[in-house]
């Protein structure tokens, strides 16, 4: 879940820097065909732009060979993606962290039941803001509807606490990419079940101010508790 980062002003689909955003404006949920422009160029203003990761380049879109399996979350605010987040499911010819790591050398098993939780990305105006809690609070909540047991996620080594505190660990392997250097992380549903009351005014928040429109219950019907 790579990490959030700024987005250029004026650039198409994409919010002008400083814009006034109204919470209760914010929609979450599945992204369709149309928002995928929307994703590749605001991927490219933050991993190549802005954080270096890879290099910028004159389309001003990154995509790579995962989109054409993935899944994303996004959060629309005035017709305009505002962040997103990439899921990729088992069953896919790859993962992302297969361009990181050997499958032989990561502490968890590659079945199934994993799902790959990435390129988490919100704009820097926005990062003090609900946008990065909500999205990946709603991919563990597709993910586990689907069958998911444990999720794998990549972060950088600057918004380490923000992957802690919704129970994802540190495998203790880490990666350089460009010139972001990322942890690799892991979590069981369990775990981060074990966490969330942790983050209760968070999704309580969330829940109260965008409009959730992912397609999966934000509350575990029984209890009446957020539940992933």
């Amino acid at each position: 879940m790579n990490s959030e980062a700024a987005s250029p002003a004026g650039a198409p689909g994409l919010p002008a820097a400083g814009a006034k955003r109204t919470p209760h404006h914010s929609i979450i949920r599945m992204a369709g065909a149309g928002d995928r422009e929307a994703i590749y160029r605001l991927r490219h203003a933050v991993f190549a732009a802005e954080l270096g990761q890879y290099s910028v380049n004159p389309t001003g879109r990154l995509t790579d060979a995962l989109d054409a399996f993935n899944h994303y979350v996004v959060v629309v605010e005035d017709e305009q993606v505002t962040g997103f987040v990439s899921i990729t499911a088992p069953g896919g010819p790859s993962y992302g962290i297969d361009k990181y790591f050997k499958r032989a050398e990561l502490p968890f098993a590659v079945d199934d039941t994993l799902y790959e939780i990435r390129v988490l990305t919100v704009p820097q105006e926005s990062r003090r803001s609900l946008l990065a809690s909500a999205l990946m609070y709603a991919a563990f909540r597709w993910s586990e509807t689907r069958g998911g047991t444990h999720v794998v996620a990549m972060g950088r080594k600057e918004i380490r606490n923000l992957h802690l505190r919704v129970g994802l660990k540190p495998t203790g392997l880490d990666v350089q990419a460009g010139a972001v250097t990322y942890g690799l992380l892991h979590a069981t549903m369990t775990e981060i079940h074990a966490a969330l009351p942790g983050v209760r005014p968070i999704l309580d928040r969330v829940q109260a101010e965008m409009s959730w429109q992912v397609g999966v219950a934000f509350d575990t019907p029984a209890a009446g508790q957020p539940s992933i």
